[in-house]
This record gives C-alpha cells, sequence and structure tokens, in this order.
C-alpha cells in the first residue's frame, strides 16, 4: 500500500475518534479496519480487541473470533515474537 493511502487511513481512524467519542464502540470493527490499513498496529489490536469483546457480547461469535483472530495478527505485527507468554495466552 502507498504512503499516501496509509496516511489517510490513519486520518480517517482519528477522524472517527474524534467525532464519534459518544457511541464509539459502534465504530470498533471501523477503526480495527482503518488503523490495520495504517498499518497502526497498537491501535488496530487495541479496537480488534474492543470489536471481538462487543461481537461477542450480542452473540455474533464467529464475528468475534474473527475479531480476535485479527487482533492476533495484528499484536505480531507490531510486537513480532517479543511478546510476553502470559499476552499470548490471554489472546488465545
Amino acid at each position: 500500500m502507498d504512503k499516501k493511502r496509509i496516511e489517510l487511513h490513519s486520518k480517517v481512524g482519528q477522524a472517527i475518534e474524534q467525532l464519534f467519542t459518544e457511541g464509539i464502540e459502534e465504530y470498533y470493527g471501523l477503526l480495527a479496519y482503518h488503523y490495520s490499513k495504517a498499518e497502526d498496529w497498537t491501535q488496530a489490536q487495541r479496537y480488534l480487541f474492543k470489536a471481538g469483546d462487543r461481537a461477542g457480547q450480542i452473540a455474533a461469535d464467529a464475528e468475534a473470533l474473527e475479531h480476535y483472530h485479527n487482533a492476533l495478527k495484528a499484536y505480531e505485527q507490531a510486537f513480532g515474537d517479543k511478546w510476553k507468554p502470559i499476552d499470548r495466552a490471554s489472546l488465545e
């Protein structure tokens, strides 16, 4: 992905955070998407976890599993093999 597109995804994520402070939980999946595309793995992982938790709360098990799987990939992108076993265990 080119640098301009990466920057645009980051700006979209930041705009969503600023515009939708109330009810932001409705946008967790969208935020995870934009931060993943922006290659901001820390933010992507943060919102993927939140999206997974939210999906699990509304009985969307397949969606929750997808978000958690993507969170695992984002965590690997962000930290490589330098993550603590306890963090990996909690994600699994």
